[in-house]
């Protein structure tokens, strides 16, 4: 009776439920193996995710979930242990600079995906990076053209301020504003040449008594000016040409009618032709002089006019001008028929005389106009320009790559000649 009550039919067991109870059949189930598919979202066990948490964690996941969490591929871990542009992660060190990664320019979609008007509607589409990034170029190129062409009070454009550079202002100061003592030449003996274009040359006492403060230009600078003039109009890239022929010239033509020899400026034109091609020119200058007073006579070829431009005002000196123009274009017609190649018929042009807003009476200011007369308008400009333009015509012609004489050497002779010093 006791060995009986010592046996036991069962074996002592350590399961939580009798087998092949409802309860042990589940808790021994196996698990399905996961699918390939994993959804971007998973409900993990917080004691899993964050096991240094501080606290009781009180945890309802099902014991079959719990037991496989470590199983289950979360994607936030993988996204982060795999490249994201295909090359291994690298730590800067401290002397590196982290380099952007994501380009932050705009981008503008154009698929348009409707309208309303005059104005679309943009939607996702293939990326248009706008270039300009900013104002258009047009825009920019209105701002531009805004700032630099600059007005008068009356509307009209005004001339471009003239710029001297330091070697320019040296120059000016060495040669126009120091004064030399220099040997006074013998009677019959001529000036040693200072400047030397073209064939046509001045002296230093001529060049600094043009140029310096309140002075007149004479005859041999202004065609050494004139001369420079029309080489850098055939050197020009700019659609409307000019040339300019001399005061010798130009004073010839200002003669009678009844007493001008042709023969003495055919020779001038002719070259001009060759040289130039004037025939192709747009405006052809003459500058006439008149016991000191000056205007300017412009074959308009482009026009088919002729214009005139004179800065007195006075009646008397307003007659002896206007008769030395009168003279001027009439003999001109006689030269331009002496020359077959010349196209232009001058006896069909008419005389024009545009409005001016300029009377200031010295030949300065008939260099403004030969620069600044586009055929139509003339730019706005005035007295103050003057100073300014006489140190540029002075350095130009010192430093002009046509000039076949050194400054320096030849003022170093016009020194060391007996009597002379500085």
């Amino acid at each position: 009776m006791e060995a009986a009550a010592m046996e036991w039919d069962d074996g002592p067991s350590c399961d939580l439920f009798p087998v092949g109870s409802e309860d042990y059949e589940w808790f021994h189930q196996e698990v399905p193996p996961k699918s390939s598919k994993i959804p971007y979202v998973v409900a993990t066990p917080s004691a899993a995710m964050h096991s240094d948490s501080a606290g009781p964690t009180f945890d309802k996941t099902p014991e079959a979930a719990r037991a496989n969490v470590n199983k289950i591929a979360h994607p936030i871990a993988t996204d982060i242990s795999s490249s994201l542009f295909d090359s291994d992660p690298k730590v800067s060190t401290s002397n590196e600079i982290n380099k952007p990664i994501f380009d932050a320019s705009p981008v503008v979609t154009t698929a348009t995906v409707g309208s309303l008007g005059n104005s679309t509607i943009s939607g996702f589409g293939t990326p248009n990076v706008d270039s300009s990034s900013g104002p258009s170029c047009a825009s920019k190129k209105a701002v531009k053209k805004k700032k630099g062409a600059a007005q008068s009070p009356d509307g009209v454009l005004k001339m471009k301020k003239i710029k001297i550079d330091a070697t320019g202002d040296s120059l000016h100061q060495q040669y126009v504003m120091n004064r030399y003592k220099l040997r006074k030449p013998k009677e019959g003996e001529s000036l040693l040449a200072f400047i030397e274009i073209d064939g046509f040359h001045t002296s230093l006492q001529n060049f600094h008594a043009s140029l310096k403060p309140r002075a007149e230009i004479d005859n041999e600078v202004m065609t050494l000016y004139l001369k420079t003039f029309n080489i850098e109009q055939i050197c020009s890239r700019k659609k409307l040409k000019k040339f300019a022929f001399s005061v010798f010239m130009s004073g010839q033509l200002a003669a009678e009618p009844e007493v001008f020899d042709p023969k003495l400026c055919e020779r001038e034109f002719r070259m001009a032709y060759e040289s130039s091609n004037i025939s192709s020119c747009d405006l052809l200058f003459f500058i006439v002089v008149q016991k000191r007073h000056w205007a300017v006579v412009v074959a308009n070829l482009a026009m088919k006019q002729f214009n005139i431009f004179n800065p007195i005002k006075n009646n008397k000196d307003v007659q002896l001008l206007h008769k030395a123009t009168s003279n001027m274009i009439t003999n001109l017609n006689r030269v331009a028929r002496s020359e077959p190649a010349f196209k232009h018929d001058l006896d069909l042009f008419e005389e024009f005389n545009p409005q001016q807003g300029t009377y200031y009476d010295c030949r300065f200011f008939a260099i403004l106009y030969l620069e600044n007369f586009d055929g139509v308008v003339m730019a706005s400009f005035d007295q103050e320009y003057i100073p300014k333009l006489r140190m540029r015509i002075a350095s130009d012609l010192l430093r002009h790559p046509d000039n076949k004489l050194d400054p320096a050497e030849q003022l170093k002779k016009m020194l060391h000649q007996k009597g002379g010093r500085s």
